[in-house]
């Protein structure tokens, strides 16, 4: 026996039931980006503005788990899990950390500064928590006041205290990396990249340091690596042939004395 078609009432009490799975959809999709961790960010929640995520390669300066190892992760509504920010270590770990954690205060620096809420700005003059758990103390290279730094970790707000923090935080480096494309014709590139250290607003250009310099091709993969040392002045140069045209990512990581810095850029090959 054939299978009759439905009825006209019938059709319009499927179609009734249709429209109630679009709704509950709708209203669900619009809950779950209300208590979404970004939820601050696409409606003004806790007055946080948009912040500088850390790079694709800088991911290698996160834990893929950010919460591994903290104590209680519920007590943090996470807002970005690999996030990066600069500034000036304004006040150093208090000696009476009972957990083993260490707890400093950073200045941001200004294209930083709105990631901070009306919390921070009032109560901590608009600087950053952050907070290096136990088990990481030991591998972070953790700065004196008045040095800049560079750090990677999870950004999240405190929901006992209501501040932003950066916690936990994986990677500091006080190292500043500036590098740039000196050249780039017939098939060939040169890189020039100066490190120099920042500690109470003075720069010193570093002699002696290792840079390694990493050229990814069009499709991310690398390809070519040059080692090299700086200078007198704080400069190391590299420089790549051969390039086929296209888009490509200079990596530049830096390293002296236990401390690290990193920067990147991309150019285009003719």
């Amino acid at each position: 026996m054939g299978l009759s078609a439905p009825q006209g009432g019938r059709r319009g009490h499927i179609l009734n039931f249709d429209s109630r799975y679009i709704v509950v959809a709708t209203a669900c999709f619009l809950i779950g980006i209300f208590v979404s961790p970004y939820a601050q960010f696409i409606f003004g929640i806790n007055q946080s503005s948009p912040r500088l995520s850390a790079g694709l390669a800088e991911a290698q300066f996160c834990r893929m788990d950010w919460s591994a190892h903290v104590w209680s992760p519920a007590r943090f509504r996470l807002i970005d899990p690999c996030a990066k920010v600069s500034g000036t270590i304004i006040e150093g770990p208090p000696s009476d950390e009972h957990d083993g954690d260490v707890k400093i205060f950073v200045s941001l620096d200004s294209q930083f500064a709105s990631i901070v809420n009306d919390v921070n700005r009032n109560e901590l003059n608009g600087s950053l928590v952050v907070e290096i758990i136990a088990v990481d103390v030991p591998g972070v290279d953790i700065p004196d006041e008045g040095v800049h730094a560079t750090l990677y970790g999870a950004l999240v707000v405190d929901l006992a205290e209501g501040w932003v923090e950066l916690h936990p935080v994986w990677t500091i480096q006080i190292l500043d990396v500036d590098s740039t494309l000196k050249d780039n014709s017939n098939s060939t590139a040169v890189v020039d990249a100066t490190i120099t250290r920042m500690t109470n607003q003075t720069t010193t250009q570093l002699s002696g340091a290792f840079v390694f310099f990493e050229l990814a091709d069009p499709s991310g993969r690398a390809t070519q690596w040059i080692f090299s040392r700086t200078d007198r002045t704080g400069l190391a140069e590299a420089t790549f042939g051969s390039l086929k045209p296209g888009d490509y990512t200079l990596r530049v990581y830096a390293r002296q004395l236990g401390h690290s810095g990193f920067s990147e850029f991309t150019f285009t090959a003719a």
